[in-house]
């Protein structure tokens, strides 16, 4: 849990870290996708609103 979050938020891990080269790109793709869904995710929000109020 520590470690996915610490993916997630780009906090750095500290201590610890993915050593098999799986678990590297695993890790990468998932702080990718940590920080691409909210934003796409806000961003259709906005949308949406803005679309609503004209």
């Amino acid at each position: 849990m520590y470690f996915s979050f610490a993916t997630l938020t780009t906090t750095g891990y500290g201590n610890i870290f993915p050593v098999h080269p799986v678990a590297r790109s695993l890790c990468n793709l998932e702080s990718i996708f940590g920080q691409l869904y909210p934003a796409t995710l806000l961003a259709r929000l906005v949308t949406l609103e803005l679309a609503d109020r004209a």
